[in-house]
């Protein structure tokens, strides 16, 4: 049997010197603390960990619960040569042993269910389904029972899975399922689960960023502060020009044609050319602040909202100007167009969504659920769906065919200042006071990312036009780039899979025809085999 050494590198440090008896009291030896534990891998690589106290307990649960250890060691024992222990135990790789030590987090005390769900409900999937792995090749029932019984609550009660069967092969008692196949189910969707891949720091402002937008073609990004707008490189971060606006803004957009439009406290609108950055429209006739802005998609026309209480209507072409919506008890915190360019959408203090039609003015929809301001408001790209949040914390899905709250979103812990839909309609991204931006699947309502690097609020959002990235703007005086994967959709083999996890297929089917209501022909199965962490499934489409 191979064998792996691992070793525990032992490195005097002075300033650790007073965590010796905590150290002692887990392992009962008397040893200094270490600057770093290494573990040498079967494959030669090397697995890093800080010696804190935390992590050489962790060291100690890896020990006890590692595959023959006890009998191992009275046979060879443990030696400790020149500031090195070392230790053999049996075999792993730089995965396994990656995840035997996921695992260790989980046994640094008594287990209690309650405590274990909390704990895991805070894990993607995909790392419980790790740790399920490393319970089942370290052989701890301890662990195993738990995360298999977490993971069957999870998919049994997930709105999205159930939305997802509903649409595909019709209601099915998905808790009928036997466990084996649940599990290799909640491990398919977690496939499909939304990923951020990486976030780096898009641009470092020296003042905190009170409105963020990308320009059309992606080659820019602007920031605002007070009277300023900043222009930065999009790929670079690297800072461009500043711009100098006649008073203080409060939010900036680009338009089609890469211009920059923005509403200031002087009760005026502005647009600069994108290219010289000149001045080229001032908008007047407000009589106070203008709050926000949003451009038509056809570059054609500006929609701006004030504290005023009106909605007003710019001709870029024409120059000429309406006043599309009037209520002076209502401050317009936030307008948007839709996708088509056919309405326009706008909330503000009296709690209220109000949707209007371009053409003629008229009002298509009032939507009441908000307790408290309304912040901010999106169209989906299908024009299907408009999402507003605000003060209250949540985020009210309205359904404008059927003019009523599809569903409301909470979670946030400070108010919602922007919204944005994906482009595939599906997903929902907020951004709140409270520091983080959330991904939400918009027809389940599922929560399905937080994003937490920004240490104050964030302002603002910009999607890229593939949803390839996101841009955040805070007050921390950051926009952070996040890196998304957010168009993962099921291919063939595993949607017939879960076809066949849903209607409890048996485990090998010999040229059985089943029908599959979501493609436009009828697969015939050849074979499935199921792995020990995996399947296989045959299949062809003559």
């Amino acid at each position: 049997m191979k064998k792996l050494l691992l070793c525990l590198l032992i490195v005097s440090n002075g300033a650790l010197q007073a965590m010796e008896a905590e150290r002692s009291a887990v392992s009962g030896e008397q040893s200094v603390i270490k600057d770093n534990i290494t573990i040498l891998c079967a494959d030669n690589k090397k697995l890093l960990r800080p010696a804190t106290s935390e992590n050489i307990k962790k060291l100690e649960l890896i020990k006890q619960h590692s595959i023959m250890y006890k009998s191992m060691l009275e046979d060879l024992g443990a030696t400790e040569e020149q500031g090195n222990l070392t230790l053999l135990v049996p075999s792993l790789s730089r995965k396994e042993a990656r995840l035997l030590w996921d695992i260790a987090l989980f046994l640094d005390k008594p287990i209690e269910y309650n405590e274990l769900f909390g704990s895991l409900s805070e894990l993607p999937i995909k790392k419980i389904s790790r740790l399920l792995n490393a319970a089942d090749y370290l052989d701890i029932p301890v662990l195993r029972e738990p995360i298999i019984a977490f993971l069957l609550k999870k998919i049994t009660n997930n709105d999205w899975i159930k939305s997802w069967v509903e649409q595909q092969v019709g209601n099915s008692a998905l808790n009928e399922i036997n466990v084996p196949m649940q599990l290799l189910l909640a491990r398919i969707i977690a496939q499909n689960e939304p990923t951020v891949i990486n976030s780096t720091i898009a641009i470092q402002n020296e003042v905190p960023i009170i409105s963020l937008a990308l320009s059309s073609d992606q080659k820019h990004i602007a920031t605002c502060n007070e009277n300023i707008i900043f222009l930065w490189d999009a790929n670079s971060g690297e800072f461009v020009e500043s711009i100098k606006a006649p008073s203080n803004l409060t939010s900036i957009v680009f338009d089609s044609n890469n211009q920059i439009v923005g509403g200031c406290d002087n009760d005026n609108a502005y647009v600069w050319n994108g290219l010289t950055r000149n001045l080229i429209k001032t908008f007047t006739g407000h009589t106070d602040t203008v709050k926000a802005v949003a451009c038509s998609p056809d570059g054609l026309l500006v929609a701006t909202g004030s504290f005023d209480g009106t909605v007003r209507l710019w001709d870029l072409k024409n120059d000429s100007s309406k006043i599309i919506f009037s209520d002076n008890t209502k401050l317009i915190q936030a307008v948007v167009f839709s996708h088509d360019g056919t309405l326009i959408a706008f909330g503000g203090s009296d709690k209220k969504v109000s949707v209007l039609s371009v053409a003629t003015n008229n009002l298509i929809a009032n939507f009441v659920g908000h307790t408290d301001v309304i912040k901010c408001v999106a169209f989906s790209p299908n024009g299907k769906l408009i999402a507003s949040g605000g003060v209250d914390k949540s985020i009210c899905i309205w359904d404008i065919e059927q003019q009523k709250l599809a569903r409301k979103l909470t979670g946030h812990e400070e108010q919602i200042n922007a919204l944005v839909f994906t482009h595939d309609n599906n997903k929902i991204i907020s951004a709140s006071s409270d520091a983080t931006a959330r991904i939400w699947h918009a027809v389940t309502g599922q929560l399905l990312n937080v994003l937490k690097e920004h240490t104050a609020s964030i302002t603002s959002l910009a999607l890229a036009h593939n949803d390839s990235f996101l841009l955040t703007g805070s007050r921390d005086t950051t926009a952070i780039k996040w890196i998304l994967n957010l168009n993962k959709n099921l291919n063939l083999q595993q949607q017939l899979l879960m076809v066949y996890l849903i209607n409890n297929a048996p485990v090998a089917l010999e040229n059985k025809k089943m029908i599959a209501l979501f493609t436009e022909f009828e697969p015939e199965i050849k074979e499935i085999l199921f792995k020990k962490y995996g399947v296989v499934l045959k299949h062809n489409t003559d």
